[in-house]
């Protein structure tokens, strides 16, 4: 009897090692945005961006690393963008990211947004973001980016 619990119970955790890895799935994806600053005495709007993203997804959890580039001031510093999102199915997913600037100043900072998927097709995806980004340089408060994204993602 206590052989049958043991091989029972191997047999289980095959099966959830076979289906855990079912949800293990590598992606690519690019977004657009746009925003506000908000700060100080005045709103500016924020140049148009497009972050190129690479993506793990293990179950509700989906480790990326993007890269963000300036589409308006192609010569401005490229920032990188290693995070996670942790999806609530059917309804949204919540964002976390380290927005490091790849220049001399080495300023960073920590991004934390709210996103949906608006359209999916199994492995393709269109998805909807918005964010909100604090830079240490600024105080994490002088001047707070908001941002709109809208992008396409492609799960392997």
């Amino acid at each position: 009897m206590n052989g049958k619990k043991v091989l029972l119970v191997a047999v289980l955790m095959g099966c959830v090692a076979v289906s855990s890895s079912a949800w293990a799935t590598p992606g690519v994806g690019l977004s657009l945005g746009e925003g506000l600053v908000v700060g100080g005495e005045k709103v500016q709007r924020t140049d148009v961006n497009l972050e190129a993203l690479a993506f793990y997804s293990l179950g509700i959890l989906k480790f990326d690393l993007g890269l963000l580039f300036n589409l308006e001031t192609p010569d401005s510093p490229l920032t990188l963008r290693p995070g996670a999102r942790v999806y609530i199915p059917g309804l949204v997913y919540g964002r976390a990211a380290v927005p490091i600037l790849l220049s001399g100043s080495s300023d960073w900072g920590l991004l934390l947004g709210v996103g949906r998927n608006l359209v999916n097709l199994g492995a393709l995806k269109i998805f909807a973001e918005l964010d909100v980004t604090f830079m240490d340089s600024l105080g994490f408060t002088d001047a707070v980016p908001v941002e709109l994204r809208i992008g396409l993602e492609f799960g392997f």
